[in-house]
């Protein structure tokens, strides 16, 4: 500033319009708007310049408002607090007091500018109360409205933590504690406390403590170091993922952050994850994989399966052409040209089997490829998607159920078996074309119904083989019956019928399919077999009438042998007992020699003729078979020999001996009989010894008594016997063998 306007160092002042200028443009550059105020008469008695800068109006035509300029431009609502609280302000204000105020003033072009005035008394009336007002207001517009953008973004950060659909927290932490300034309202829905009621509460005060111990040490962690923290955390059965973040504020360590509830998000990825478990699980099971196919790069990508079907690996080439390479070649054109022509010329379903061979082991298999074709807005094919299905395992099972039928055809035919299948609701019979062979219809003949089938059926059968059909249907069994057909030439068949009924739930009959074989032959050999079988029956009568004749006889002729022998017998040994009585002395040594010798060979006859008489009896004994311990059997026949002198001496050797079915007292009989010959012909040995045992041959149970007396050739035996079978025995050795069927048997 020139130091000429101030009259310093003894130079003159300048002249007072001079200075006036000076003051004048002073005031013209002062940023803002600088007026006097006349209290009294309520107008501006000065402005400047900046005015018109900030308001739009000139100095005269503010002038020009006069007491009117604060009603006409400032706010309403300022208006009324400037009435009430910064006029009387004016009134009482001490000297060099400032009184800042803010306001609203009307721009000319209609919009509010904001103006901090900063005013100060300039002249008192002579009471001393404020006559003008000197004041500086500058537009802070941008700063209000910077202000109010804050704010507005306060209330808004405000209104976002306290209503976040997600936990969201401002706190303010120490080593020690964390405390809670700002939280949104749905922790409610976490620990049973609304955000605003948790303002101003520690950790502790809102979580278990070794939770919030946690916690406090996370935040601390985080302001501290400056990083973002993510972590995964579980309270109260639910799963969060919280992430906290510093904030640094004029030198307070705040932390913000937000928890969200990641329980349903976990339950949904476990269940992703099962169901991908799954998903390849059913691959697996299935022999199914998928594939996606981009059609512009030609590459496609696989799932694990399908690269085991496959046989390749990761180094496979996955393009258009190693796809081709594994189609077997006799399978290519046929494959292409269904896709090329079908799905993608008509947009149908990629629906094919062919075969592949695989690099891995050059194996042939058989799949069945499905896809779908996507296509762009021009029609042009850029992915495809899919599934192949490994059928080899269903398509030999295919073939062999192929090979199976024919040979189930080729069966039937032989066999002459028909096959047929009646709907019964509808009254649709199917036949094979055995069953037109077995009744000699044509098929063009044939009406296909139930009736048609009854014609042929022989008058004498119909009603019966009706009935059998009706019970079948209502569920009393299956139909299966012996009937006999008149065929359109005349010629009469035997057939045998077997069905088997399928019912709905409720066991309504549906359908009967079932089979007719052609018995004709075998029924008429049945007959002729009846024939010869009742001619048997005849002829055995008859030969059994001759042996009981027989028998009769025999047995006559034994009781008359009997007695007939028994007279002699009688002399013989009790003229010999006289003679050994009267005469004794008078015999010499060889005449009681030759008497004992007639005595003993009568005994001996008379012990043969009761042996006679005994068979006799036993071969007109009736048998009563029942099960029989053969052991309890052996001892009752050694009881009586053993109480002989030669049973005596003799050493006993049993094996074990099973349980059979037979007559007891008729096997003890034999047992006796094959025991005293033992006896007999071991007795002169100096230690005799007999052995019983038995064993297991196919379905009999053999039994042998065996001894070590005199032998004979068993070749004889074959001969004596009449027997063709060749030489099994050997000499001083004796081996009586009898076998019985197995105890199961009858």
């Amino acid at each position: 500033m020139d130091r000429r306007f101030f009259g310093r160092n003894g130079a003159e002042s300048p002249p007072l319009a001079e200075q006036v200028r000076f003051v004048e443009s002073l005031l013209d550059v002062t940023p803002g708007i600088l007026y006097i105020y006349d209290l009294r008469e309520r107008r501006n008695v000065f402005t400047n310049v900046g005015i018109q800068r900030i308001l739009g109006y000139s100095i005269r035509e503010i002038q020009a408002m006069r007491e009117g300029v604060i009603a006409t431009l400032m706010h309403p609502q300022d208006l009324a607090t400037y009435a009430d609280h910064i006029l009387p302000r004016y009134a009482n204000a001490m000297e060099s007091e400032r009184i800042v105020h803010q306001y609203r003033m009307k721009h000319r072009d209609g919009r509010w500018r904001w103006i901090e005035s900063t005013d100060v008394v300039y002249q008192r009336q002579s009471d001393g109360m404020a006559a003008q007002i000197l004041g500086l207001g500058l537009d802070i517009t941008e700063r209000k409205l910077a202000e109010t953008e804050l704010e507005e973004t306060k209330a808004i950060l405000s209104e976002f933590v306290v209503h976040s659909p997600i936990h969201a927290y401002i706190k303010d932490v120490t080593p020690t504690e964390s405390r809670v300034l700002l939280a949104s309202e749905n922790f409610r829905d976490m620990i049973g406390m609304p955000g605003r009621e948790m303002a101003g509460k520690t950790m502790g005060e809102l979580f278990p403590p070794e939770f919030a111990e946690k916690i406090t040490a996370d935040d601390w962690r985080v302001a501290t170091q400056g990083k973002v923290l993510r972590i995964e955390e579980s309270l109260n059965g639910k799963n969060y993922t919280t992430i906290k973040f510093p904030i640094q504020r004029e030198g307070r360590i705040l932390l913000a952050g937000y928890t969200i509830d990641v329980t349903e998000a976990k339950r949904t990825e476990l269940a992703l994850r099962e169901s991908e478990l799954f998903f390849k699980e059913s691959q697996r099971a299935s022999q199914t994989g998928s594939y996606r196919l981009d059609v512009t790069s030609g590459q496609w990508n696989y799932s694990e399966v399908l690269g085991q079907i496959f046989g390749i690996d990761r180094t496979f080439e996955t393009n258009i052409d190693g796809w081709i390479q594994l189609v077997h070649p006799e399978d290519r054109p046929q494959m292409l040209g269904h896709y090329a022509n079908e799905v993608v010329g008509q947009h149908k379903r990629f629906n094919k089997e062919y075969r592949i061979i695989r690099p891995c082991d050059g194996e042939v298999r058989w799949v069945h490829g499905l896809g779908e074709l996507e296509f762009d807005s021009q029609g042009t094919p850029i992915h495809m998607f899919g599934t192949i299905r490994d059928i080899t395992e269903h398509h030999e099972a295919q073939e062999a159920l192929q090979r199976s039928e024919e040979r189930l055809k080729l069966a039937t035919n032989s066999a002459q078996i028909g096959i047929w299948d009646w709907n019964i609701a509808q009254n649709s019979l199917l036949w094979d074309n055995s069953m037109f062979a077995l009744y000699g219809v044509e098929r063009n003949h044939f009406g296909g119904v139930y009736d048609a089938w009854s014609r042929g059926l022989h008058p004498q059968d119909s009603q019966r083989v009706h009935a059998a059909i009706d019970a079948a249907i209502e569920g009393k069994g299956e139909f299966g019956e012996e009937f006999r057909i008149v065929r359109p030439d005349g010629a009469i068949r035997v057939l045998k019928a077997q069905s088997q009924t399928q019912r709905d739930a409720d066991g309504k009959a549906l359908r009967m399919i079932g089979v007719n074989i052609d018995i004709t032959d075998r029924h008429e050999a049945a007959q002729e077999l009846q024939r010869h079988r009742s001619h048997l029956e005849e002829l055995v009568q008859e030969r059994t009438a001759q042996l009981e004749l027989a028998n009769r006889e025999l047995e006559s002729f034994c009781h008359s042998v009997s007695h007939d022998l028994r007279a002699p017998l009688r002399h013989l040994d009790g003229f010999a007992g006289l003679l050994l009585e009267d005469c004794r002395d008078a015999l010499s040594p060889d005449g009681l020699r030759y008497v004992d010798t007639i005595a003993a060979a009568a005994k001996k006859m008379g012990v043969l003729i009761d042996d006679l008489l005994q068979f006799s009896r036993t071969s007109r004994q009736e048998m009563g078979t029942r099960m029989v311990d053969m052991a309890v059997v052996v001892q009752e026949a050694l009881l009586p020999l053993r109480e002989t002198q030669e049973g005596a001496k003799v050493e006993w050797v049993i094996g074990e001996l099973p349980n059979l079915r037979g007559d007891h007292n008729l096997l003890r009989q034999v047992w006796a009989n094959l025991l005293e010959n033992a006896i007999k012909y071991s007795r002169n040995r100096e230690s005799p010894r007999v052995e019983i045992r038995s064993w297991t041959e196919g379905e009999e149970i053999r039994f042998a008594v065996s001894d070590n007396g005199v032998g004979f050739d068993m070749c004889l035996w074959a001969s004596c016997s009449g027997s063709s079978s060749g030489c099994t025995g050997r000499k001083n050795s004796k081996a009586r063998e009898s076998a019985w069927p197995s105890p199961t048997e009858s």
